[in-house]
């Protein structure tokens, strides 16, 4: 009996080997609950609770979150009335256009409080038809955003593109983010249009293909 329990012995040993135990723990990275052990009262008695944290959104495009868009002015040509909702309809060749130029604005409404952190905008017309609509139209220098609180932010003025096909995506910062449900996009200066030759002057339709905000929705809102 006692050669049998020492051979016993001698297989278990080697099996689980010196030092090792026979359960091994392992490290769960997959969750985002964390449980607090050892919390103890004053009479001895010792309970655990959980603790979830939650990640702030994500910064995004926020056109999904616009629920209305009108504009002070429109324009129109051969029946093609180029109307607000162009500006974000994720579209470069359509455009929001009127003809007064500075101070003229776009009201953009949101379904529910955003931060906004930045602009993104195509601005001019990306588009070529007969000729270089970009160049032709007049097309944003600078805007400013006015806020349902009551104020206003400049943003720093738009790159000119050599034509519609390098114009591209332009994102301008706000100077700090601010949370809101309106915003009034009113512009302040304009690059004139260019006469494209062969009876095709240039015009004073000021042009923007696309104007995004980017940011996240409000929190605790």
């Amino acid at each position: 009996m006692l050669l049998v329990a020492a051979g016993v012995f001698v297989v278990i040993w080697f099996a689980v080997g010196p030092g090792k135990s026979t359960t091994e723990t392992t490290k769960d990275t997959t969750t985002t609950t964390e449980t607090d052990h050892g919390v103890t009262d004053t009479n001895g008695n010792t309970t655990t609770g959980t603790t979830t944290s939650t990640k702030p959104a994500q910064s995004g495009d926020l056109n999904s979150s616009v629920s209305t868009v009108s504009a002070s002015s429109v324009t129109s040509d051969q029946g093609t009335v180029y109307a607000a909702a162009y500006i974000r309809d994720n579209r470069e060749d359509t455009c929001w256009a009127e003809r007064a130029g500075t101070g003229q604005f776009v009201e953009f409404y949101f379904s529910r409080p955003v931060v906004i952190e930045s602009v993104k905008a195509l601005p001019g017309y990306k588009k070529f038809n007969v000729v270089d609509r970009y160049l032709q139209n007049s097309k944003p220098r600078q805007v400013s955003l006015t806020f349902d609180n009551g104020t206003s932010q400049t943003l720093a003025a738009f790159d000119l593109a050599s034509s519609w096909a390098t114009l591209d995506w332009q994102t301008r910062p706000l100077a700090a983010p601010v949370t809101t449900k309106y915003v009034k996009v009113t512009i302040l200066s304009t690059y004139p249009g260019q006469n494209m030759g062969g009876g095709h002057a240039a015009t004073n339709d000021v042009s923007t293909s696309e104007f995004h905000f980017w940011g996240r929705p409000a929190n605790n809102v």
